[in-house]
């Protein structure tokens, strides 16, 4: 394992400094797509995961740390502690001043963010109609002057990015919770045309690899990411292969029962 990230079940709450990033497989079958959060301090000291969950579903609960044993987790390598605190700061007023509305969900993203003051969310050219669970962390770095990624070096249209899409787009709709015209919106930004940040990706960008002053190119952030969906498909497979022995041995309990002959008279 790494030294500059924590495997899902490798690292506590108390392990946990001013502000990390955080990345988990979620357990949809199918298809079985990553997240990501934000973890950081609020003012009281408490442990916070700060993510954009769904269409206009802002959420920041208290992780516990049967929880954090299923995410991966970037520590904020070089990161002057007076940066990580104005980090911490700007989640919980990102969070203040959107959780009654949310955000909205979308794909598209060019670098747009919050109002550094208000730290209300604005739509514009650079994020046309809201944020997906990655974007939402680039977007509230990026609203106080820290690049973790440098988006123009993404690519467009990469094998089995707009399977997904849609596949978010249909369990979406199949929710009934998200309006039609919004449906519409998400299916106008499928294609090429999106470039898509791969949460494992924007998890990445707390590596010692970036730089105080630029993001990540997605050269560098490419083989990183792969480290992170390795370690949680690594938990997935011992997961499954716990289960399945248990399989097993209940499915041996049976046939041995099933075998067992029946009590003569005799024997009565």
């Amino acid at each position: 394992m790494p030294d500059w990230f924590a495997g899902p079940g490798d690292c506590g709450p108390d392990e946990i400094g001013d502000v990390a990033l955080s990345a988990i497989r979620w357990e949809k079958d199918p298809p079985r797509w990553q997240h990501a959060a934000v973890l950081y301090r609020d003012r009281g000291g408490a442990l916070r995961m700060l993510e954009l969950a769904n269409h206009c579903e802002l959420r920041n609960e208290k992780p516990d740390a049967r929880w954090l044993r299923k995410y991966a987790i970037v520590f904020e390598h070089g990161m002057d502690n007076e940066i990580a605190m104005q980090i911490a700061g700007y989640c919980e007023a990102v969070w203040l001043a959107n959780e009654e509305e949310g955000l909205p969900y979308a794909f598209e993203y060019e670098g747009g963010g919050f109002d550094p003051g208000t730290a209300e969310f604005v739509l514009n050219s650079t994020a046309p109609h809201g944020l997906s669970c990655s974007t939402f962390i680039l977007a509230l770095h990026k609203s106080i002057g820290i690049s973790l990624l440098d988006v123009g070096t993404w690519p467009h249209g990469r094998a089995g990015d707009e399977e997904e899409q849609a596949a978010i787009i249909e369990q979406m709709k199949a929710s009934g919770q998200v309006p039609l015209d919004h449906i519409e919106i998400l299916r106008s930004e499928l294609g090429r045309k999106v470039a898509r940040f791969r949460p494992q990706e924007v998890t990445s960008s707390y590596s010692p690899t970036r730089t105080a002053t630029s993001g990540l190119a997605f050269s560098e952030a490419e083989p990183l990411a792969w480290e992170i969906l390795c370690s949680l498909m690594t938990q997935e497979l011992g997961e499954f292969a716990v289960a399945f022995a248990s399989w097993l041995e209940r499915l041996g309990g049976v046939e041995a029962q099933a075998e067992s002959p029946e009590p003569s008279g005799e024997d009565a």
